[in-house]
């Protein structure tokens, strides 16, 4: 194995890490008014991905101000659901 080789592998095994992209789509409900919504955020960094899913499953059914509740939450990766929760 040539160096010339070494570093293509790290360098295709560093793109594959760059072509997974992770999408959380957080549905959120105003107790008070009455309205939804949906925040969506999308990111390619892995670490970012499992901070984001901790803080979110923590925060599922949680009031994150006084009359706006966290109800449901989905994770996509690359566009395929990974991951749902419901309060």
């Amino acid at each position: 194995m040539k160096i010339n080789d070494k570093s293509q592998i790290v360098i295709e095994s560093a793109d594959i890490l760059k072509k997974n992209s992770y999408r959380f789509e957080i549905d959120t409900k105003d107790v008070v008014m009455g309205f939804s919504k949906t925040m969506k955020t999308t990111t390619r960094n892995i670490q970012k991905a499992i901070n984001m899913l901790k803080k979110v499953c923590n925060d599922c059914g949680q009031y994150i101000s006084p009359s706006v509740r966290i109800v449901s939450v989905r994770m996509y990766q690359n566009n395929v659901l990974v991951k749902s929760l419901n309060a």
